[in-house]
């Protein structure tokens, strides 16, 4: 259990919390077009970005770097910079339950 009396423990469970509405909101995400896409991404860019820097904060050095390179690629391919397909998508999935675990693993230090 997170003791919110620890130093760092309210920006975890911020960091948690910012996870899952992020999971939450990219769900069926590979059924979207352009537009929703675009829409998707606007609603989100805010919640990625502090992400990010919840991560610098928070995850050890070598979780830091992959979590940085993971919320930048799902920028990319929100925003249209990279191309993206199905297996892209199940990847930024698979990327976001990886944060999460990350997340969550830091109760425990």
């Amino acid at each position: 259990m997170l003791d919110l009396d620890q130093p760092g423990a309210r920006k975890i469970l911020d960091a948690c919390c910012l996870i899952e509405e992020l999971q939450n909101s990219f769900a069926g995400i590979v059924e979207f077009e352009g537009e929703k896409r675009d829409d998707l991404f606007s609603k989100n860019r805010l919640k990625l970005g502090e992400l990010g820097l919840l991560a610098d904060e928070l995850l050890p050095q070598d979780k830091r770097k992959l979590a940085n390179h993971n919320i930048k690629l799902l920028y990319k391919v929100l925003t249209g910079q990279i191309t993206s397909n199905k297996e892209d998508f199940e990847k930024i999935e698979s990327l976001l339950n990886e944060l999460s675990d990350d997340c969550f693993s830091c109760w425990c230090i």
